[in-house]
């Protein structure tokens, strides 16, 4: 026998009986399943226990990662295609952020726009049929800025419901869209999507491609206080409490307010029903074929929406569980400035500089001369430095303190901590990039939604607000020199950027999750509301009232019949025992 070995039994559930070495055993440090060890056995032993040992591991762990995993197929790359024929490129912005954010996550997103890519990101492929491109440059070049400051409305109603519904086949955005080659490729190309993700500010026309690709379709609602989409799918939008978009009311309004708020709702709706069934229906059967079904029949299905907005920058609203408020998406920290930016910032000193933009769908370049003359002699005046967006080359009358750009990194600048105040139109990314970076504003609104959101800023205190038709350089001065030098301005936007900024997540995330969550359960449909499926008598009980008043006039009348002739039988009974008496 073995001097360096001693005996020792190892009985484990398979009944077998082995030596083992001490060294071996003392070294051994492995959880045995399901047998008793002993002191000493053989190495034959040990090698037989760690095989079952780590047998039954590895069986342990497939079966929690199946249990972990079960339900997310997300796991699995999905194909997704995003539209949105947004006329300003704010309406790209939502979208290009939660592209990113679905290829991050190993997902193939396909986005059709209107506006060709700046840059190329792997797994994000983005159309831009040339028809649609040229519609938007040539249709959405309206004067803005001249029409508002003669006191007309620079967007008319008309026009609005003409760039979403109207069947021209010459320059509508519907038909420019779908009569391109580029969009017949795609609709040709035998690809199959997981999900579609379209623009929910009149996603009509991109419906059809729900349709054609069969899939579960949700929205980016990329103009906040726009409550179309939102009250098709059920979603409850009292009037009363829920501002038109394209007008300066709040969610605190007087008789007056609310007839008109209320009269605008009414309207637009109305309009809205008249282009969809008598012009875009047409176009989409021409082009996606006959068994096309009714637009808003589609339109109650969406399985999910992603609202640009949240309660604390636009305001409190009743959704219903497939609804995610994601406003500032996009935000993120602000990164150091190029050298010949940051210089000229800092030759402010202390006093620090203003930042001036119009965003993307207002082009300063094209303001007439004396309000652009207006602005020079302002800034002129001001003991900061001024970094103005300007889309065209210098101008010869500039002032020392006035940097002009072509295009400007926005969120870095706002994010900048010498940064005194924002002079912006009222975009709604601009706006929520101001309250996210904590930035006082003045507003100059222009057309849509800017006077909601410019109003929406001046309730909340971190804001003021300038008519453009009404702006003077004392007008002007006065603002920016207010929310600068009144610390009231600059704490209310602290305090409102911290309660935007106290989410659980990014919205960012949020919206990436419940993205996933749709495909994950085939379109989500049991989060929608059977209200979807409701006509407008039967949401607001206009046909159970009338059920009530014809129940009360039906008792009515019977109790007031039978009531007259009671009091007849009684008044014969006595005509007739005076007879006889």
């Amino acid at each position: 026998m073995n001097p360096h070995l001693h005996k020792g039994r190892v009985e484990n559930d398979f009944g077998i009986n082995t030596l083992s070495t001490p060294d071996r055993d003392s070294n051994l440090n492995l959880p045995v399943i399901g047998s008793i060890v002993y002191c000493d056995s053989s190495a034959l032993d040990i090698a037989v226990i760690e095989v079952v040992a780590m047998s039954l591991v590895a069986l342990l762990l497939c079966v929690g990662l199946t249990l972990a995993t079960c339900g997310r197929t997300t796991d699995v790359s999905s194909n997704i295609l995003m539209v949105t024929m947004g006329g300003t490129k704010s309406h790209k912005v939502p979208f290009l952020a939660l592209g990113r954010g679905l290829v991050s996550k190993g997902h193939n997103v396909t986005f059709l726009n209107a506006f060709p890519p700046e840059t190329v990101l792997e797994g994000l492929e983005e159309v831009t049929p040339p028809g649609l491109v040229f519609y938007v440059r040539n249709y959405t070049n309206w004067d803005l800025l001249g029409a508002r400051l003669r006191g007309e409305e620079p967007v008319p109603p008309v026009d609005i419901m003409r760039y979403g519904f109207q069947s021209n086949p010459l320059f509508q955005a519907c038909e420019a869209l779908l009569s391109d080659p580029e969009t017949h490729d795609l609709l040709d190309s035998g690809r199959q999507y997981d999900l579609l993700i379209l623009d929910g500010a009149y996603p009509e026309c991109a419906l059809g491609f729900a349709h054609h690709f069969k899939a579960p379709f949700m929205y980016i609602n990329t103009v906040g206080f726009y409550t179309g989409s939102l009250s098709i799918a059920g979603n409850p939008t009292p009037y009363s409490v829920t501002p038109f978009f394209g007008r300066a009311f709040t969610d605190h309004m007087g008789l007056l307010s609310r007839a008109m708020n209320t009269g605008y709702h009414v309207l637009l709706q109305l309009m809205h029903v008249f282009m969809v069934r008598f012009f875009l229906e047409d176009v989409l059967r021409r082009h996606f074929g006959p068994s096309m079904p009714p637009v808003y029949a589609m339109s109650r299905n969406v399985s999910f929406t992603l609202q640009n907005a949240h309660a604390t920058v636009s305001y409190p609203r009743p959704y219903l569980p497939n609804v995610a408020e994601v406003a500032c998406i996009h935000c993120k920290a602000p990164k150091p400035l190029d050298q010949d930016l940051e210089e000229f910032i800092y030759g402010a000193g202390d006093a620090g500089f203003i930042y001036v933009s119009m965003g993307s769908s207002v082009r300063s370049a094209n303001m007439p001369e004396y309000l652009r003359l207006l602005f020079v002699r302002a800034f002129a005046q001001l003991p900061y430095r001024v970094v103005w967006k300007w889309e065209e080359g210098g101008m010869p009358d500039l002032p020392h303190n006035v940097k002009l750009s072509r295009w400007l990194p926005q969120q870095d600048i706002l994010g900048h901590r010498k940064l005194r105040a924002f002079l912006t139109h009222g975009g709604l990314l601009s706006m929520f990039e101001t309250v996210w970076h904590a930035v006082p504003v003045v507003t100059m609104p222009v057309f849509c939604d800017h006077d909601a959101n410019a109003a929406k800023a001046e309730v909340d205190g971190y804001a003021l607000r300038l008519e453009l038709h009404e702006l003077t350089e004392e007008k002007l001065l006065w603002a920016l020199n207010k929310v600068i030098h009144d610390p009231r301005y600059r704490e209310n936007a602290r305090q409102r950027s911290l309660l935007l900024r106290d989410q659980p997540e990014h919205p960012l995330e949020r919206a990436v999750y419940w993205t996933e969550y749709v495909l994950r359960h085939k379109g989500a449909y049991h989060l929608q509301s059977p209200s979807k499926d409701l006509n407008w008598l039967q949401y607001y009980l206009v046909d159970v009232a009338c059920l009530y008043l014809v129940c009360t006039a039906t008792v009515t009348f019977l109790t007031s019949t039978l009531w007259s002739l009671a009091t007849r039988k009684r008044l014969f009974a006595a005509v007739s025992r005076l007879k006889v008496d």
